[in-house]
């Protein structure tokens, strides 16, 4: 029997025990306040407060006050009636996830029924139930930022920096939630990009991920989270997607640019001013090029036909650029014929589907899926039109998230909701599967050429990399290089490496809410994750000593927290402990300075796991300022490629000319 299930049972029980509640970023909040007698100021009971439009609300106690928990992300009009009052309804109600919206009332006495006074809710300065650092950008923020991706609007948050630093942290060390469920790359880190450049150099922009206009809520934390989140060390980006809603609604978005062989913006002429006669034939030095994008956006939603209570919404989006990476013209094979062109050297499309069914008022089924897929070239512009047999290489990446989730409210102040979540990113690099040139031609012998500098002619463009001598000298294989280095490329400037990697895993995670009273809201969970990475990585295809590496592991992941948010008066404070626990299900090498060349000694890997104490202190000084305080311990399992690369891989230490 494997030692590790006991010790993962252990843990199991206590996190039971824990009673059992999301462990990822909520996708709802809480609505709670005061109904007085405005005349006297005197608390209300009994008075009903509902959201219009749903099943949700609650009636006020002795002291006036009522809360509704477990309400979905969104803007909501509520609503106060009394016999004896007017009925009062405020609009325009934002509810933010896991923070409460206070919304209070205070009702004038009438004696002529029917009356309704109306009230547009304004959004605060702040948020005063917060005990962290929280960014909110609301759907209607999202329409009107000139970006199309949500990682774009988040390098726009203050304390992020470029490829996504939170307050000087690393890319890796971020957490990434759609509707709580995590969407960071478990084998790489992060929005799939490795920190040090290892195999898959995506750019985090290009992360395959939900379209905006399928975003109602983006929330971004960039320190003092609470024992709710794990997996994090610097910031989390939470994202809630919309629903479909009673009425159909949709909107479709269409950008276009048309690329240029030599550019529109001409960064050179605005800096030296007008091209002088003398260099006439340069005026193309120095102009950007554009990207030649074409991007399509979607989302649409309603009710399902024929089924009652059954509601849908669906979004997607395709882009695709001819150059990725705007840059300085370089020479251009094709000249300045604008033509058809061959292959796109970037293309972006994802498609999402929520589905939600209300069983009844008190149970209801949610239902996702989503498929991104992002491919581009390696190369530059210039190298577009080559002959399709020197095409260059690519990465591909994918995305496939789906869960299913059941909520069920059992009394107005405790709800509970059960998730499974299957997920599958793969990450792939290198030639092409059409690729002529893919495993090379050992066959019979062909030219290497000679290759050198790139600006021969000395006129500031960069040129075909032309000989620095005549001359041709017979190489084995059919690959032309312009460093010197043999057989190390096989197209100009595009390496040869191999790879391909994918992490799978299946999660199962219970939540659990109770606002025990109108000071103490507890909310407690446990979450477990059976994954499966793979890795299968050359960099050196052709070599018979190369740089490889080739591993499948089944590493398992659990995790449990119990946090009680207390709310007074101009004050609120939020402690909690959050367990994490890994068990890499694998073999270590007993002695790291063996040579390759000896058998090796492993093993077993120990599981590894830390509690995390956390507190934050809310205290709102003015209705413009707050202060925070926060303490906590905050703990990440490094990217599963951390602990198995190199673990039989060969001996690294051998001289290469490219390594060093």
């Amino acid at each position: 029997m494997n030692k590790r299930w006991p010790l993962i049972g252990i843990v199991l029980v206590i996190s039971i025990s824990l009673l059992s509640g999301s462990l990822f970023g909520g996708t709802t909040g809480k609505i709670a306040g005061y109904v007085k007698d405005k005349a006297t100021g005197e608390p209300l009971a009994g008075v009903n407060v509902v959201i219009v439009g749903t099943t949700m609300g609650a009636s006020t106690d002795l002291d006036g006050h009522y809360f509704i928990i477990n309400v979905p992300v969104g803007t909501y009009s509520l609503r106060a009636s009394m016999i004896g009052y007017k009925q009062m309804t405020v609009e325009n109600v934002k509810v933010i996830p896991d923070l409460t919206t206070t919304i209070d009332f205070k009702l004038e006495a009438t004696v002529i029924p029917g009356q309704t006074v109306r009230v547009v809710a304004e959004r605060p300065m702040i948020e005063k139930t917060a005990t962290s650092t929280v960014r909110i950008t609301t759907t209607e923020e999202i329409k009107a930022i000139p970006t199309e991706t949500v990682q774009g609007i988040v390098r726009l948050q203050a304390g992020v920096s470029g490829t996504y630093h939170f307050r000087g942290g690393r890319s890796t060390e971020l957490e990434v939630l759609v509707d709580g469920i995590s969407m960071r790359d478990p084998l790489i880190g992060g929005l799939g990009m490795d920190e040090d450049g290892f195999n898959v150099p995506l750019d985090p922009d290009q992360f395959p991920t939900v379209t905006n206009i399928a975003v109602k809520d983006l929330i971004v934390l960039t320190g003092g989270f609470s024992a709710e989140y794990g997996e994090a060390m610097s910031g989390v980006i939470n994202m809630v997607t919309k629903a479909g809603g009673p009425n159909y609604e949709g909107e479709i978005r269409y950008k276009a640019s048309v690329g240029a062989l030599n550019g529109t913006n001409d960064l050179a002429k605005s800096y030296h001013g007008v091209v002088p006669p003398y260099e006439k034939g340069k005026e193309n030095v120095g102009k950007l090029q554009d990207r030649g994008e074409q991007l399509m956006e979607f989302g649409f939603g309603g009710p399902v036909p024929f089924v009652d209570n059954l509601r849908f919404y669906l979004a997607g989006k395709g882009r695709a650029q001819v150059d990725r990476n705007s840059g300085l013209i370089v020479h251009d094979p094709a000249g300045n014929n604008l033509g058809k062109d061959p292959h796109q050297q970037q293309l972006e499309n994802s498609l999402n589907l929520k589905l939600t069914y209300n069983l009844s008022p008190s149970m209801k089924i949610t239902l996702s899926g989503f498929r991104g897929m992002t491919e581009y070239e390696l190369g530059g512009w210039s190298w577009r039109y080559n002959h399709a047999y020197i095409r260059r290489s690519s990465v591909m990446q994918l995305n496939l998230q789906t869960f299913i989730r059941w909520t069920h409210t059992l009394s107005p102040s405790t709800y509970y909701e059960v998730t499974l979540t299957y997920a599958n990113l793969q990450n792939k690099r290198g030639r092409r599967k059409n690729e002529a040139d893919r495993y090379r031609n050992w066959e019979f012998w062909k030219p290497y050429e000679f290759r050198g500098f790139i600006d021969k002619d000395h006129d500031n463009v960069i040129d075909y990399y032309t000989s620095r001598e005549e001359g041709v000298q017979e190489f084995r294989g059919s690959t032309r290089n312009p460093y010197g280095l043999y057989n190390a490329f096989a197209a100009y400037g595009c390496d040869r490496t191999l790879g391909e990697d994918y992490s799978k895993y299946v999660g199962l995670d219970v939540d659990l809410s109770s606002q025990v009273d109108k000071h103490n809201l507890i909310k407690t969970g446990f979450e477990i994750k059976f994954h499966k990475v793979h890795r299968r990585y050359n960099s050196l295809p052709w070599n018979a000593n190369p740089f490889e590496d080739n591993f499948t592991y089944k590493p398992v992941t659990l995790a449990a927290y119990i946090q009680n948010t207390m709310e007074f008066p101009g004050l609120v404070i939020n402690p909690g402990i959050r367990l994490d626990y890994q068990d890499p299900n694998a073999k270590k090498r007993t002695n790291l300075f063996e040579s390759r060349t000896e058998f090796f000694e492993f093993a077993d890997a120990k599981p590894k796991y830390q509690l995390s104490p956390r507190i934050g202190v809310s205290f709102p000084v003015t209705d413009r300022v707050v202060f925070h305080l926060n303490y906590g311990w905050f703990t990440q399992f490094p990217p599963f490629q951390r602990l198995y690369m190199n673990i039989t891989a060969p001996n690294l230490a051998r001289g290469n000319q490219v390594v060093g």
